[in-house]
């Protein structure tokens, strides 16, 4: 995973009477330590900016640089004319202003001015360009500062990682589940991403059973150590399962890939008598975001919140809701991890036999990977019309009882950081047609996802309020 490239710049005016330089020279001490902190690449042009040709000097180096984001400190007033050169160097900026440094007498810096200005330029002189920007103020170390950069660094980390990394979308999508339907292109266009339907469902299975026991020992090995418990059916079925880790690690590892949509239902059960809900859950925690059913859309949100946090991530559906706590359970057949579980992973069948034969009856499934998560809060993020739109809520998980296979209780939602009602967040669901699958990271992060939607053009789903009526 590559760094954020932040480029910085100090804007200056010679008849302002602070000691700007030295301002400009003490915040690039100060973010080249807070860069190893937030682990991203600063690129500073050195000298103050006084005139055009500076500025397009100031754009020549960031451009070479390719930086991701550019910082334009208005270091004191400038002029105007500077920021339509610079926001040539990278696709979005930082207008960042100083506090003066004295209580009272002249004004040495008038640096919000300048800001305050270079933002009315943008948004009304410049309206024409697709130009967007976040306001900065003070020192790096001030809390005002640093918790609005924290946020944008991980916004980009997440966003930059997205562009070029590919989504192996594996034996398309599952029979019926026509809602997950997506536009390969337009998700290209808007995220960068490569979408590559070249692995099919034949590939995995040809290699997983095509290994020697001497190649599966090792992982066989490594699963038992993490699985708490076996039922006599995951017993069963352990070979099957550690074949199918393997398949998908191999396949990944050849191809370079960053996340996987597979198909799931019904190859598995009728050709190879197994379920991969549990390697699924494997591979998210030791190795890439996997989104089952075939789902390439949740499967692009869930390697942009793993990049976006640095947490795995995990793929839910939401199957009830309580209006006594106003909390939803989130469920899925068994896609446990144990970055999620509160008392470790349990290899089970599956609830759901089948499919059905005149010879075997309704035949048991398995393995899956039982959980119930732990108490913590928690994020979704989940993307409609190939990532035009989003929808984004978050709660803690609850000490309450979920029900067979990888479940929680998300109480306590909140939509964009507002405390909500349970009906307004299903009234929400279903009047908006939002689909099924529900992206989940740990963690309260309703904010950094606000900021990745509005870098990247992504209208957020505002809560519709219940009511008893539709209306249009």
């Amino acid at each position: 995973m590559r760094k954020p490239r932040i480029g910085l710049v100090g804007l200056m005016q010679a008849n302002f009477g602070g000691d700007k330089e030295a301002f400009y020279a003490r915040c690039i001490l100060d973010l080249k330590r807070i860069s190893k902190e937030l682990d991203f690449d600063l690129l500073v042009f050195p000298e103050g900016i006084y005139s055009v040709d500076k500025a397009a000097e100031a754009v020549s180096f960031l451009q070479e640089a390719k930086a991701d984001f550019l910082l334009v400190q208005n270091s004191s007033f400038a002029s105007g004319s500077y920021i339509g050169i610079l926001a040539e160097a990278a696709p979005w900026l930082g207008l960042w202003s100083l506090p003066e440094p004295e209580a009272k007498g002249p004004v040495l810096l008038n640096s919000f001015c300048g800001i305050n200005m270079n933002a009315a330029i943008i948004t009304h002189y410049l309206k024409e360009r697709p130009l967007k920007y976040k306001w900065f103020h003070g020192f790096p170390g001030d809390p005002l500062f640093l918790d609005r950069f924290r946020l944008t660094v991980s916004a980009l980390r997440g966003i930059v990682n997205l562009r070029g990394a590919k989504i192996a979308a594996i034996g398309g999508i599952a029979p019926g589940f026509d809602n997950l339907a997506y536009d390969a292109h337009r998700l290209e266009q808007r995220f960068g991403v490569v979408i590559d339907k070249t692995p099919a469902f034949k590939d995995i299975r040809q290699r997983a059973l095509n290994y020697t026991d001497t190649e599966i020992a090792p992982a066989l090995a490594e699963i038992a150590v993490e699985t708490t418990a076996m039922d006599s059916h995951a017993r069963a079925a352990l070979d099957k399962h550690v074949r199918v880790c393997k398949a998908y690690t191999d396949l990944v590892k050849e191809g370079r890939v960053d996340a996987v949509a597979s198909i799931c239902w019904p190859n598995f059960r009728t050709e190879m008598e197994m379920v991969p809900c549990a390697a699924f859950g494997w591979l998210n925690d030791h190795l890439v975001p996997v989104a089952c059913e075939g789902d390439v859309l949740s499967a692009v949100s869930m390697l942009l919140m793993k990049m976006a946090t640095g947490t795995p991530s995990i793929l839910m559906d939401l199957v009830e809701f309580d209006q006594r706590d106003h909390s939803v359970l989130l469920w899925h057949c068994g896609v446990g991890s144990t970055h999620y579980a509160r008392c470790g992973v349990q290899l089970q069948r599956h609830f759901n036999p089948g499919p059905y034969s005149p010879e075997k009856g309704w035949p048991v499934m398995a393995p899956v990977a039982a959980m119930e998560f732990r108490h913590a809060p928690a994020t979704i993020l989940g993307f409609m019309e190939d990532g035009a739109r989003m929808l984004a809520f978050s709660g803690t998980f609850m000490d309450k009882p979920g029900r067979d296979g990888s479940s929680g209780w998300l109480g306590d939602l909140k939509f964009n950081g507002q405390s909500g009602n349970v009906l307004d967040l299903v009234n929400t669901i279903l009047v908006m047609g939002y689909h099924h699958h529900y992206p989940l990271v740990w963690g309260e992060n309703s904010d950094l996802f606000s900021e990745i939607s509005y870098w990247l053009d992504i209208h957020r789903i505002e809560t519709l309020k219940y009511e008893d009526c539709n209306r249009m």
